[in-house]
């Protein structure tokens, strides 16, 4: 990630309770387990951290993807906005659903699909909805590869 230009952007890292052996990139279950089980406690102390320091302005918003930080935003009175994330192919999919509706495809004959319930974002203080005008090229005249 290129930084250099961005003189008031700071990372931090928050350890996520995993022994340094262990395959984070080929066990993404593990990961994921360990997130929710180990990052509250010390994303909670980095943030109020950050609240508590002179040397930057206090957080006025946490923007993420793991519900667990509502809480965090909840206590020390911090706005969020969720972020869900989705892959490419899902992404694809949404963005043609129309398509597959009126072409028969969807609703799928013969199946009963069910969704995987991952992680509640439920009380959430704004959500963010994208239209597909809002994600088609604003500039059509070029090529966007």
């Amino acid at each position: 990630m290129e930084l250099n230009n961005l003189e008031d952007f700071k990372l931090e890292s928050i350890p996520d309770g995993l022994p340094p052996d262990h395959g984070r990139t080929q066990d993404a279950a593990g990961l994921i387990d360990a997130t929710m089980k180990n990052f509250f406690s010390p994303f909670r102390d980095l943030v109020s951290k950050l609240n508590d320091s002179i040397q930057v302005p206090p957080l006025t918003c946490i923007i993420s993807d793991l519900n667990f930080t509502q809480v965090v935003a909840e206590e020390l009175r911090i706005a969020r906005i969720c972020l869900w994330v989705t892959s490419s192919a899902a992404f694809w999919g949404f963005l043609h659903y129309s398509e597959l509706i009126k072409r028969g495809i969807v609703p799928f004959k013969r199946l009963s699909p069910s969704l995987a319930h991952t992680f509640s974002h439920y009380n959430t203080n704004y959500s963010i909805l994208v239209t597909r005008n809002a994600l088609q090229n604003p500039y059509p005249k070029q090529n966007c590869k």
